[in-house]
Order: structure tokens, then sequence, then C-alpha cells
């Protein structure tokens, strides 16, 4: 997990569940998501502040239905330390595969793994298994620092590189803008990736700063 980010977790049970049950290791109150209806299986996305207290937490995750609660599971997360600013857009995946982030800037630059600092003070200042190999922490983070982001509409794409010999990859996009409410978006991505360099991708979404 990244401060600022966004994580995917799936959610599944032997036996139907309308509720689940969201807590954190130590700390006082949990979160409680109610579908409304039974069902065996759900996604629920969880964002974080972009100021952690801790290096590492331990997420419990339990289901039930009607208040009541069956047996919790288990999610240790590491946190790894990124740039936060006025503009912060970042991807995690869950798989271990290659997504690539781009986010162009209103100045018409744009920013990924080929291009990692923008004139407008954007950086991709986290690239996560280039290649299938190296640094497999399953997020990427695009961000300008407070006060330096330039005002206009930027453009966010995530590419699927490579599929790493994985048979689906599930991606959350976070995008964070002082000022605005915090706007997530999911997808996944099937077959064997595309490869590719500038220009590559598929559009997620567009905003404006």
């Amino acid at each position: 997990m990244i401060p600022g980010g966004g994580t995917g977790f799936e959610i599944t049970a032997d036996s139907p569940f309308s509720e689940v049950f969201v807590w954190i290791e130590g700390e006082v109150g949990y979160y409680r998501v109610d579908f409304g209806s039974p069902r065996e299986t759900a996604e629920i996305i969880l964002t974080y502040a972009n100021r952690l207290e801790s290096s590492a937490y331990e997420f419990r995750f339990a289901v039930g239905s009607s208040g009541g609660a069956g047996a919790a599971d288990r999610r240790p997360m590491a946190v790894i330390a990124v740039g936060t600013g006025d503009v912060q857009v970042s991807v995690s995946w869950d798989v271990p595969s290659d997504v690539d982030l781009y986010v162009v800037d209103p100045l018409g630059e744009e920013i990924f793994y080929g291009n990692r600092q923008s004139s407008s003070g954007g950086e991709l200042d986290l690239d996560s298994n280039a290649g299938c190999g190296g640094q497999d922490v399953r997020n990427e983070n695009i961000t300008w620092p407070d006060g330096a982001a330039p005002r206009g509409e930027y453009l966010v794409r995530v590419n699927y590189w490579s599929a790493c010999g994985q048979a689906r990859t599930n991606w959350v996009v976070t995008v964070r803008v002082t000022g605005q409410p915090v706007r997530t978006y999911s997808g996944s991505f099937t077959g064997d990736g595309v490869g590719g360099f500038s220009g590559a991708g598929e559009v997620v979404t567009t905003f404006t700063h």
C-alpha cells in the first residue's frame, strides 16, 4: 500500500453474506459495508490517507449478515513511501504482472516510465515490476508537490505491458486532487500484454485541477 493510494480486495465465502467488516489490528473501530442482498463474492476498494503513521498495517476482513460476523482473515500490508501533493494519481494491482501508469498534464507532457519527470514538476516516483522483474510492489505513483501542479485538464491511462504469466490482472486507479473528493476506478486485464511506450494504454479518466 502507498500513502494516498488505494487497493482492491476480492471477498469470497463458502456461504452467502450481505455484510463485510474491515478493521485494522490494534486500532479502535471498524468499517461495515452493507450490500443489501446476499452474495458469495464481492469486491471492495480501500483508499488510504496521504499521511500514514505506521510503516505496516494488518487489515482484518470478516463477512456476515444482520450485524453478526464470522472468523476474520488477515492481510498484512507494508507501506511504501511515495510523494503526495496537490495532484496525485496512483495505480495498484493484484498479481505480479507489469502494469504501467501514464498521466498527461495540462501542458501536454506525458509522464510514464520513459519520461519520469515533466517540466511542470510531475514525477513518476514509483515504478513497479518493470519487465516482470525487480520491485514487485504492484503500485505506481505520479504526483506534483504542493503548489506546483499546473491548472487545467489531466488525462490518465493504464497499460498492460506484460501479463508475466498471469491469467488476469485486476487494477485500481486512485485520483487525489486538493479540494476534491477522492476518486477510484477499477478494471481488469487479460491476455499476454501489449508492450508499448509513449502513447500506450487505455484511457481511465480525465480530471481538472
